[in-house]
């Protein structure tokens, strides 16, 4: 497994750039935040399901993080039985 962090390699797309690199290399993906904020969290989880592995839906992504700050941006992001909720409208799904 490669573990990536998008916060420590430029950005989401260059992220994206690099899973997908790997997946054509049969290398599963794991997106990781790096204590980021809601906003960061939510974007990572966004990428992570967007190059989810239909041969790999087991996958574990590192985005359970936000409990580590004294205080956030926005509202932590929801996490029911083990997975991120993501929300069912465009966007991030940031409320304040």
């Amino acid at each position: 497994r490669l573990v990536l962090k998008p916060a420590r390699l430029g950005g989401h797309a260059a992220t994206r750039t690099i899973a997908c690199q790997a997946a054509a290399a049969g290398i599963d993906v794991v997106i990781t935040s790096v204590v980021d904020s809601a906003i960061g969290v939510m974007a990572a989880a966004h990428l992570a399901a967007a190059i989810a592995s239909p041969a790999a839906p087991h996958l574990a992504h590192g985005l359970g993080t936000s409990s580590w700050l004294a205080a956030d941006v926005a509202a932590t992001p929801v996490i029911a039985k083990g997975r991120l909720q993501l929300p069912d409208n465009p966007g991030l799904g940031i409320r304040a």
